[in-house]
Parts: structure tokens; sequence; C-alpha cells
């Protein structure tokens, strides 16, 4: 009864740790896939031994603590963070009707911004549409091949969008690295913004007209950045 459990609970992690690996190609620095990595170590080393309880408690938890560190969790963790930078920079912004007293802290907070609401839009690959692949609704078929997968992705877009745009307006005293850097490169505020918001007006003025996405700002703000 033992190795028949043992047996099965290989058999899983072996089957996570392909999908991990296919994960982490993507994103191999990512710090929720290198804790899912040692988990799932630990649990292959608790299947391996012959003193393993039948009953497989000890597995089951590793496995479920594994499993609750897949794509789903990983893009809301990403998504909780860039939303809330959002919106305190928008509620410091009001509050200081956008006469920023410290311009450094709030730049680091649009950029930290940016780069977890880019990161929860890229946390899923776009599905590509081929011949190989069967659609029976062109809209949502748009949608998934531009990577949208939820109104939370297209509100994340134009998120994404209004920081960049705050950035340019009310932090262009702040030279490029002049802050301590979190992340590997510089982002380009012009660049990622013009990008998202394009796809925003693209997806909400195609497959989601009529469904009471506004494109005025985000058309305003595009403005702003094709003049910069």
């Amino acid at each position: 009864m033992a190795a028949s459990s043992s047996q099965q609970w290989n058999d899983r992690a072996e089957k996570l740790h392909r999908r991990l690996e296919r994960l982490r190609e993507a994103d191999n620095d990512d710090p929720l896939l290198l804790k899912a990595s040692v988990t799932l170590q630990s649990l292959k080393d608790a299947c391996s031994k012959e003193t393993q309880n039948c009953n497989g408690l000890p597995c089951l938890r590793l496995y479920s603590q594994r499993f609750l560190l897949d794509l789903d969790v990983k893009e809301c963790l990403h998504w909780r963070r860039g939303a809330l930078l959002y919106m305190y920079c928008h509620t410091v912004g009001e509050r200081e009707n956008w006469n920023l007293s410290d311009q450094r802290i709030f730049h680091q907070c649009l950029r930290d911004g940016v780069y977890y609401l880019l990161k929860m839009l890229k946390t899923r690959s776009p599905i590509q549409l081929n011949d190989e692949v069967s659609f029976q609704d062109l809209n949502t078929a748009t949608l998934l091949a531009k990577g949208i997968f939820s109104d939370v992705h297209v509100l994340a877009l134009m998120y994404c969008g209004e920081m960049c745009f705050w950035a340019l307006s009310y932090c262009s005293d702040v030279p490029p690295g002049s802050d301590s850097e979190t992340h590997s490169k510089i982002l380009n505020f012009k660049e990622v913004g013009e990008k998202v918001l394009d796809t925003y007006v693209s997806v909400c003025e195609g497959p989601l007209s009529g469904q009471g996405w506004s494109t005025d700002n985000a058309k305003k703000i595009l403005e702003f950045l094709k003049t910069r």
C-alpha cells in the first residue's frame, strides 16, 4: 500500500516538474517559481522515502503548497501589487494636486507599479491562432490572441498607461537611474505607455465595442505620449 501511494506521488511530482520547467523558461528568476522549485524538491524527497506513511499526508501537504504557486496565484499577486501601487499614486497625486513633494519616491512607485502590471499581463501566453486552433467566436479569439483573458487584463492595460503618463508628466525632473534600481533595466515609460494603450484602444473599440469601456482618456494620453 505504501509503495503504491509513494509511486502515485512520484508520478504527480514528475508532472509538476515538467510544468514548472516550462514556466521557468519564461522567467527563471521569479521568486514564486524559485520557491515552488524548492517545495517540489521536498515533495520528491518525501516520495522517495521508504518510511512514507500509506495515507500520504506529508506528500499531500507539499503537493498542495506547490499547486497553490501556479499561474492563477502568480498572476493575482502581480495584479494586487500593481493595482495597489496605482491606487496609492492616484491618491497621492490627487491629494497634492499633482504638485508632488517627493518626485523621486513617486517615480519609484510608478516604476514598480508598471513593472508588476506588465508581469501580470505576461503571466499567460497569448493564444496563437492557426489552422490547428478552432474557435466559434471571433471576438473571443481576438482577445485571447492579444493576451486578454479577463476584464482585469483590460483594466491593467489602462492602469499601466496612466502610470506611464504620470511618470512623464509629473516626474520629468527625476533623471533615469538616479534612484535605486529595483529592476534589471530602466523602464521606457513612453514606449510602454504607447504599447499598452494602443492595445487597450484596439480591444475596447474592437471585440469589446459596446461593452462600456471608454477610450477617451486613453486616446488623450496617447496623443501626449506620441509627441514626447
